[in-house]
């Protein structure tokens, strides 16, 4: 699949070295975004964390766009996971991005094993 390629190669975007997962949405056979997880800084945790998924970046960027919404309904998610041994990786959405992924009518979800 072209689009798992496209999310395995934004995976390598992320900064988070312990789960690098990129994160592609089609639909009509057009790629509407690609993006990658977010790390911060947190003072309260004195660490890094991931702070924003893939799925949930991605998700917000259509959003962000005027007829996004709409977009998004029906359209298809490709998430990939690149571990730190640089070998793919399970990429299965958490039980928050699926309830996102769901609620915004996204009809099918494809990810790395």
């Amino acid at each position: 699949m072209k689009a798992l390629n496209i999310a395995k190669r934004k995976s390598n975007e992320s900064t988070f070295e312990r789960a690098r997962i990129g994160c592609v949405i089609t639909k009509g056979g057009r790629v509407l975004t690609s993006k990658c997880n977010q790390i911060r800084y947190h003072k309260d945790l004195g660490k890094t964390w991931p702070s924003v998924h893939a799925e949930e970046a991605a998700i917000l960027d259509v959003l962000s766009r005027p007829d996004g919404q709409r977009d998004l309904i029906g359209s298809k998610i490709y998430i990939a996971r690149i571990t730190k041994t640089g070998s793919s990786g399970l990429a299965k959405p958490c039980p928050r991005c699926q309830a996102l992924i769901e609620a915004v009518g996204i009809k099918r979800i494809y990810y790395t094993e």
